[in-house]
Formats: structure tokens, sequence, C-alpha cells
């Protein structure tokens, strides 16, 4: 697998746009649906229901919407390869499981790239 900055300058698609701006894109239309669906009214029995709810002091702080969209897309990824692997029998790749981890310590665009790239090599982007 090539290194990121590989990933960057390199273009993939007929579109001649590099990998890094389509997973740009996807993470923007992730964010857009994220924000869709939190801005959807609930039904009136759960808005009750959501109202009525206690605050838990404990519960895990809000992620930023940007990070939330990074992992939905990192999700997305990971359904996509177990299902490629599913069909093929292969093993998880060293390199796709490092690149996963990077991403998990660092949840920024460019720890992502690297995983999206692990799958593009295997052409199991549709995007």
């Amino acid at each position: 697998m090539a290194g990121t900055n590989s990933a960057m300058a390199r273009s993939n698609d007929s579109s001649g746009r590099t990998l890094i701006d389509r997973v740009q894109d996807r993470v923007s239309l992730a964010q857009q649906a994220l924000e869709r669906r939190d801005h959807a009214t609930l039904p009136k029995a759960r808005r009750k229901a959501a109202k009525a709810a206690p605050v838990d002091p404990s519960a895990k702080p809000m992620l930023s919407p940007q990070v939330r969209a990074l992992r939905s897309v990192f999700l997305d990824l990971g359904d996509v390869h177990r299902s490629y692997r599913r069909r093929t029998g292969e093993p998880v790749s060293p390199v796709l499981r490092n690149a996963a981890l990077a991403f998990k310590q660092d949840q920024t665009l460019t720890s992502l790239v690297p995983v999206a790239e692990y799958l593009d090599d295997l052409d199991l982007l549709e995007w």
C-alpha cells in the first residue's frame, strides 16, 4: 500500500479527483445526513419519553459533528471490508488493521485516508 502522501496526489476516478478529495466529500455527505437526522422531529410518544428521561451526569460528552461524520464513514468502510472478506475468505490485512488503529487513536481526515486507500486499492470503493 502506498503512503498517505501518494493517496493525496493520486487520482483514481474518471473525474481525476484525488482520494483525499473523495474521502472529504464522503465525510461532508455523512455530516449532512447526521445533521438532518439530529434535526428531525421525534414521534409524539418518543418526544414525551425524551423530555421525561433524566440526564445522566456520567454520560459521554457529545462528539463534534466532524468527528461523528468521520466515524460514520469509517464504520461504512468497515462494512465494505467485512463484506469483501465474507466473499473472499481473506483475513484482515495487518496494513489495514494498523490504519484502522491509527484512525481510532486520531480521528481525523488524514488518518481516515489510509483506510480508504487500502479499500480503494482493492477496488471496493464505489465513490
